[in-house]
């Protein structure tokens, strides 16, 4: 038990020694675009007409490290900002305030110089004021086909685009940096 232990140990230090280095760390900035809050929102109640939406979007803040160099992990916190204006409340605009945190597990499926595609799966919690109420709810980001591109020579600067589903939005793009 001890030897299969120790070769365990082994075998992650030696990830996390090759991981170590210029490019494995990477910090993201980026915006989202008809996140599930939005789409909640926009369907409403079923016995009222819709409502009216202003539509803030999310943005989100990153942190990822390359544990190989086709897989990643990482973390996003990310704030967004939703008003309605419901007719079952008078005309009266709600603002809605979500503050999601998830860890986060990447795949690269295309992997070149300067350019990536990816996949990548996000679960966590959501922090949500919505008019008078609290809530703490779960929230998710499944992300079905990512592209990112690095620019000059050092290739520690990049642009990114995201689509898939949930509380990052259905489009997310941003700007990422390596370290």
């Amino acid at each position: 038990m001890r030897k299969i232990l120790a070769t365990l140990l082994c075998i992650c230090a030696a990830i996390g020694l090759k991981a170590e280095g210029p490019g494995r760390h990477s910090i993201s900035l980026s915006s989202g675009f008809l996140t599930a809050y939005d789409i909640i929102n926009m369907i409403g109640d079923v016995n009222y007409p819709p409502p009216d939406i202003s539509l803030g979007g999310t943005y989100v803040l990153g942190y990822d490290f390359a544990v190989s160099p086709m897989f990643s992990v990482g973390i996003a916190a990310g704030f967004a900002l939703t008003s309605v204006n419901s007719y079952e409340t008078s005309h009266v605009w709600r603002h809605y305030r979500y503050f999601h945190v998830m860890p986060r597990l990447s795949y690269r499926w295309i992997r070149k110089e300067r350019f990536a595609m990816y996949s990548s799966a996000a679960f966590g919690i959501d922090f949500a004021k919505e008019y008078d109420r609290h809530s703490v709810e779960p929230a998710f980001q499944i992300t079905i086909i990512s592209a990112e591109y690095f620019f000059g020579k050092s290739r520690h600067f990049g642009i990114f685009a995201e689509l898939g589903a949930g509380f990052q939005g259905i489009l997310n793009t941003g700007l990422r940096l390596k370290l």
